[in-house]
């Protein structure tokens, strides 16, 4: 077992309150659903979708399909890229990837540590992490 399900299990374990251990790790159930996620965080963010599509530098169309949800299933790297331009920190892309089924950032992987240095140093520019992912052999988001 990893070391962060071991310490949800040892919190869930050490608590007799499941609801309370439900409400503060559980997805909410409306946010089953990456397009409602993605659209209530960036109104949370209070940020203006035209603002977060140039920020993420994805095809306008594209973005438009999937917040509307008509595009289901987007690839990792476009989510990435969204949530980067929503200014979204390591926890809420994380939760996006897994709304998505894709893996969560990987802090043993060179590339995803390069790219949560960036969001965790509030540096939210797509351009600028490729660029960077680049200089150093990886492979760039695929926008």
């Amino acid at each position: 077992m990893n070391n962060d399900f071991d310490s949800l299990l040892n919190e869930l374990k050490a608590n007799a309150d499941t609801e309370a251990f439900i409400q503060k790790h559980c997805i909410d159930k409306s946010y089953r659903l990456f397009h409602i996620f993605f659209n209530r965080v960036v109104r949370d963010k209070c940020m203006e979708m035209n603002q977060v599509i140039k920020n993420s530098r994805i095809s306008r169309n594209y973005v438009y399909n999937i917040i509307n949800g008509k595009k289901r299933n987007p690839g990792r790297d476009k989510i990435l890229a969204l949530c980067i331009g929503a200014h979204m920190n390591i926890d809420e892309i994380n939760q996006g990837l897994e709304l998505c089924d894709h893996s969560r950032i990987n802090l043993h992987d060179e590339r995803d540590v390069r790219i949560a240095f960036f969001v965790s140093s509030s540096r939210f520019d797509v351009l600028e992490i490729n660029l960077m992912l680049e200089s150093k052999g990886l492979d760039p988001l695929d926008i």
